[in-house]
């Protein structure tokens, strides 16, 4: 029987590897492997990479981490060039990104490390390479801004920043919809609506208002729209529709049962106005549920809707309110 021992010696040896790896070469059950595997990382023994060979991470030791670049070729495309990006410019400031690269530094948790730094306008965050230090990312920042006082946040100081670094770069513009909120009533929900639709007039002015679309109109638009599957969550997501004089245009199931995606009519106090919307059945959510959903909307032009039945954690709620500008969110 294959010991602990000779998979730590095996991965001395390879350098980040899968259960099958081992499998090959010392023989055994790869289930056998992989709980033995699990056993080591609760340790501290090994550890284990985000990146995965099909539905496997790696598994390697502690000072191993320079190996994992070999690993990058597993990733998918959009993120190998975000990696690319960070790899070359060593530190790159959220903010100054493309929504679509923002998104992918959260999902490469392997080499994007986050840094949180106290500036002149408040708390920043930044991005730093995997194989470059916190106190080598601070020296970077100190020779882009010029400004030697950078440091980074302590976490226990975090209510209490030090305005240490000067940025004199603007602020990205945003589109047209209003910063993200948190809907609690259908009161609050036609409220943001219209907030949204004042916003999109000023993109909009050279046409004419959006034409009245009556309750008959449509029950016909969905009455032509097979539903994807008979997920409760689906129906529900239908019935809100239907209560709220939603038209609903054209939907995808993304993943069975548990998400779709739509392109609808809003009602609004100058006519139904188009939406992209985003439905998620899951009981806890992060920002990283709805930054998808946000970069689609982006991608065809439209203001955003993200309804779900779960709850998202209070960091991720803050983060939300705060970045991610553009986005209507309704609890179903």
């Amino acid at each position: 029987m294959v010991e602990r021992e000779q998979i730590i010696s095996f991965l001395r040896s390879k350098g980040p590897s899968v259960p099958n790896d081992i499998k090959r070469t010392l023989g055994g059950d790869t289930m056998i492997f992989g709980a033995m595997l699990s056993e080591l990382s609760g340790r501290g023994s090994v550890l284990i990479s985000h990146v995965k060979k099909g539905s496997s991470p790696f598994y390697y030791l502690p000072g191993q981490e320079t190996q994992l670049e070999k690993l990058i070729e597993f990733c998918n495309p959009k993120d190998q060039k975000t990696i690319a990006l960070l790899k070359e410019k060593k530190v790159l400031r959220d903010k100054s990104l493309e929504l679509f690269e923002r998104v992918s530094l959260r999902q490469i948790k392997d080499y994007a490390k986050e840094l949180n730094v106290n500036t002149a306008q408040g708390k920043m965050l930044f991005w730093r390479y995997y194989l470059v230090s916190e106190s080598e990312a601070i020296t970077l920042l100190k020779e882009q801004y010029n400004k030697p006082q950078a440091t980074p946040v302590p976490a226990a100081e975090e209510k209490k920043p030090e305005p240490v670094l000067q940025q004199k770069e603007k602020e990205p513009e945003t589109s047209f919809v209003p910063q993200a909120k948190i809907i609690s009533s259908e009161q609050e929900f036609i409220a943001a609506q219209k907030e949204v639709q004042q916003q999109a007039t000023k993109k909009e002015t050279a046409q004419a208002p959006a034409k009245e679309v009556d309750h008959k109109e449509s029950q016909q638009h969905l009455s032509t729209i097979t539903p994807l599957d008979k997920a409760e969550f689906h129906s529900q997501i239908l019935r809100y529709f239907k209560d709220a004089d939603i038209i609903l245009l054209s939907q995808e199931q993304i993943a069975k049962n548990r998400e779709y995606e739509f392109v609808v009519k809003v009602p609004s106090a100058l006519g139904h106005m188009e939406m992209y919307c985003r439905a998620k059945n899951k009981k806890k959510l992060n920002e990283g549920d709805v930054a998808p959903a946000l970069l689609k909307a982006k991608t065809k032009d439209l203001p955003c809707i993200f309804l779900s039945n779960g709850d998202f954690t209070k960091k991720s709620l803050a983060i939300i309110e705060k970045e991610y500008k553009g986005l209507v969110i309704k609890h179903l």
